[in-house]
């Protein structure tokens, strides 16, 4: 039982990192901007996200209130969204098979 409850949680934390990188590939493409370089940084300061504290899928939005740590703009909900249902689908048929 631990073990299914800890292969969930990685199964999850890996579809939230999917769903980040599909979110920075939709914003990215369209724009014509490279989806390596710059790193992730707010869209209004353009001050650049720590990896450790800011740019963690899903939680890091909730951290940081939906708000840039610098600047204090609203940063959109729609990359914590995007995570969160990337990431429940890749966890929802590991918990639904067992």
């Amino acid at each position: 039982m631990a073990q299914q409850i800890v292969y969930s949680v990685i199964v999850f934390c890996f579809g939230a990192s999917i769903g980040s990188f599909l979110n920075v590939v939709v914003y990215r493409l369209p724009r014509g901007k490279s989806l390596i370089w710059p790193p992730s940084h707010c869209p209004h300061c353009q001050h650049e996200l720590s990896m450790a504290r800011d740019n963690i899928p899903i939680l890091g939005w909730f951290v940081v209130r939906g708000k840039c740590r610098y600047c204090g703009e609203p940063v959109p909900s729609t990359s914590m969204v995007q995570g969160s249902s990337t990431s429940g689908s890749y966890a929802s048929p590991r918990t639904t098979l067992q």
